[in-house]
């Protein structure tokens, strides 16, 4: 049941200097030279010295595919400022995504925070790759920045901070970590896709029904599952880049409302009225963020007009029930609290590889015949 993974999951983002007591990453991930490290597996690198800091170590968090969760701690040699590169690999790699849920998450971190924007940044020498976000106050004294790029299936998330005094060491630091990335290999970092937000003005206030399930819609529903909900990447016969296919995943949402779920509020956001999807596989019409490291619950409506959850984690989406039509808020909080025990039964489960194949489980009944809710 998805509930066994929800008090794991329920987690806010961390600074980098709490991370000391994550394992070291294996030796065959990060590859050192003498100035850069590689990150073997999507073949970027990252010089060892950026700005005022001086890398530390590797870290890596445990999952059943190792390697996709993983990262590098720096410092500089006062110990005053400190800078963290996070390389995973969720379900649905959406750069605007992960810095709406890291946004959430620093704020709830400070009582006094000051935000001081959030812009589009070039990195590794490409235009336009990176969301960067630049607070002040962070944690009641410090200067912080945070940066997302999207390579292929990995987000990147890059972390800077240090005491407010040295805001500007902070920030040289970050735009040496982002000018100094490389990516060498045929993973390049997409366009950066920041979302829109505003307060969506009417709820949603018809309860939906669960729809029953089939062999082909269950086929058809792991298929969903599979894509790249932020967008793919795609090549020609020949092997050359050529423009990525559209993502389901639009930039205009609004917030419905904030969910308290145990010890955790979570956002809960809809599709603007109007917001265009172009995705090949539908259109996402909610997205609900569990925590700032990739794990998310997204509603998707299908070109048969029904109602996909889908949940998001590292390596990994959950196919859970389909719906006659758009969960209310009401409803999408009792699934993710549990309460809602046969929305929370998992339906397939979608194991993303980065060698970009996958492996599809569908969870049968143990008659053998598909349940109907």
């Amino acid at each position: 049941m998805l509930r066994s993974f929800i008090v794991a999951l329920l987690l806010l983002c961390l600074p980098a200097v709490s991370r000391a007591q994550v394992p070291e990453a294996p030796a065959s991930l990060w590859r050192q030279s003498n100035d850069r490290i590689t990150f073997t597996t999507a073949d970027l690198s990252v010089p060892k010295n950026p700005g005022v800091v001086r890398f530390t170590r590797t870290f890596a968090f445990p999952h059943e595919e190792e390697g996709l969760d993983s990262g590098l701690q720096f410092e500089s040699e006062d110990h005053q400022v400190f800078a963290s590169l996070y390389v995973y690999f969720p379900g649905l790699p959406h750069a605007g995504i992960s810095a709406f849920a890291t946004d959430w998450a620093i704020r709830t971190q400070s009582q006094n925070l000051r935000p001081l924007g959030t812009r589009i940044a070039s990195a590794g020498g490409r235009d336009g790759a990176a969301i960067r976000a630049d607070y002040s106050n962070f944690r009641d004294g410090l200067a912080t920045s945070a940066a997302f790029i999207k390579v292929g299936g990995w987000i990147l998330k890059l972390r800077v901070s240090g005491p407010e005094a040295r805001r500007a060491d902070v920030e040289a630091t970050m735009a040496a970590l982002l000018d100094g990335l490389r990516f060498e290999g045929s993973l390049q970092p997409r366009a950066a896709a920041p979302l829109d937000i505003t307060d969506c003005e009417v709820p949603i206030a018809a309860a939906a029904r669960p729809v029953p399930e089939d062999n082909a819609h269950m086929v058809i529903d792991s298929f969903i599952a599979n894509f790249d909900g932020a967008g793919t990447d795609a090549r020609d016969d020949h092997g050359r880049r050529v423009e990525a296919l559209p993502g389901r995943v639009h930039p205009q949402w609004c917030r419905s409302t904030r969910a308290r779920i145990r010890d955790s509020t979570l956002f809960i956001l809809r599709a603007a009225p109007g917001a265009a999807s172009g995705g090949v596989d539908g259109g996402s019409v909610m997205l609900v963020p569990v925590n700032d490291a990739g794990t998310i619950a997204e509603l998707v409506q299908t070109e048969a007009h029904r109602f996909l959850l889908l949940y998001h984690k590292i390596g990994r989406t959950l196919v859970l029930g389909s719906y006659d039509g758009v969960l209310t808020d009401e409803q999408i909080a009792d699934i993710l609290s549990g309460a809602d025990q046969a929305g929370t039964r998992i339906r397939t489960t979608v194991v993303h590889r980065t060698n970009g194949n996958s492996d599809i489980q569908l969870s049968l009944p143990p008659d053998g015949t598909r349940r109907r809710n």
